[in-house]
């Protein structure tokens, strides 16, 4: 009996040693090689099977294990684990909840137990959050989950109270950090929002998002240079997303570089397929900025092509001609083009000063009619 005992003992060695080296097809055939299949036995047999990458069969050892002992809690865990890793929902959500049984002061099997519920869609899943973040402060993951929760639900002062309470216990915390950035943006307070972005990128974590929010944050603190670096770091991930090429336009307008936005402007353009009224709107005021009163023209009218119920560009492409056009016969067929064909009172201050240049127009006429 003692060296079978001992017999027994090397095999279960011997399998394990395959096992922890990962050559986990010889570790099975040594288990099996065991005469007693216990909870143990099985419970390796199943890790070996999940360590393959063959997880049906690692399942069906997990189950047998545990139709011998239900007790097995490391076990149960583990086949939870693998359930919800295969997308078995509803077998993983009753297994929590018997895991729960067993263990109700357990914040991760609350934690996991509302992942759950999130896949299944039941809106239960966050009180599994908020008791996992009850239970244990510190954890992380069950804050980062109840924050996202109330950003969902733009009650901004819960997430900053909530991220915060975990920021506390790891001030390092990327989701954590990103969360309160977003409320603050969420609320159009770019200044607040800026340290939170430049946190992330502190803590490497450099990716398209994160570029594109600090560039805003920068673009809106009046930091347009830094909003150039970030939006152009952020393109790189995507090159073609227009939206990112008009707010890099913006920043190099701001700092009067108008041919470095009429390109970005131009890319935008080219990329977008929706109505494109502000791009080109935005064109003609970067064309006119730089001097180019003709292409300034003839972006305009493109915009009121777009819509041509806007009184603004209309507006717009009175001065234009104003500009452009010495004759003030000329200018003023397109003040008056502006007054006969406005659409109701929309944007009066343009009429108002519409109406103040074509005074000034007939003026001129008169006068030059009487010499």
């Amino acid at each position: 009996l003692v060296a079978f005992q001992y017999s027994q003992s090397q095999t279960m060695q011997q399998a394990d040693s395959l096992y922890q080296i990962g050559d986990y097809t010889k570790a099975i055939e040594a288990y099996n090689h065991l005469p007693e299949l216990t909870p143990k036995v099985l419970g390796q047999i199943a890790r070996s099977y999940k360590g393959k990458g063959i997880y049906d069969q690692a399942l069906q050892f997990y189950q047998k294990a545990l139709t011998i002992d239900q007790n097995e809690i490391i076990l149960k865990t583990e086949y939870a684990s693998l359930l919800m890793a295969t997308s078995n929902f509803k077998e993983a959500d009753s297994t929590y909840q018997v895991l729960i049984g067993q263990s109700p002061e357990n914040p991760e099997f609350q934690y996991r137990l509302g992942l759950v519920k999130s896949k299944l869609n039941d809106s239960t899943a966050i009180n599994y959050f908020k008791k996992a973040f009850a239970l244990d402060h510190t954890h992380q993951k069950s804050c980062y989950e109840i924050s996202r929760y109330y950003l969902k639900k733009a009650d901004f002062d819960s997430v900053y109270q909530t991220a915060n309470l975990g920021l506390k216990s790891y001030a390092d915390n990327a989701e954590l950090i990103s969360i309160i950035g977003q409320a603050h943006l969420f609320q159009a307070n770019f200044l607040k929002a800026l340290p939170f972005f430049e946190k992330l990128i502190e803590l490497n974590q450099k990716n398209e998002f994160t570029h594109s929010k600090l560039g805003l944050c920068y673009l809106k603190t009046y930091s347009y240079k830094e909003a150039i670096e970030q939006f152009k770091m952020a393109l790189e991930y995507d090159p073609k997303d227009a939206s990112r090429h008009l707010l890099l336009a913006e920043a190099y307008q701001m700092i009067h570089k108008y041919d470095q936005a009429i390109k970005h402007i131009e890319m935008a353009l080219i990329l977008k397929d929706n109505t494109l009224e502000n791009e080109y709107a935005s064109l003609a005021i970067n064309h006119n900025l730089n001097g180019n009163y003709k292409a300034a023209i003839d972006d305009i009218k493109k915009a009121i092509k777009e819509n041509p119920g806007s009184n603004r560009y209309k507006y717009m492409l009175a001065t234009y001609i104003d500009e452009y056009y010495e004759d003030p016969n000329v200018k003023l067929k397109y003040y008056n083009y502006l007054m006969d064909n406005r659409e109701g009172r929309e944007n009066e201050f343009y009429l108002a000063l519409a109406e103040k240049r074509i005074r000034q127009l007939q003026s001129e006429i008169d006068t030059l009619k009487n010499e």
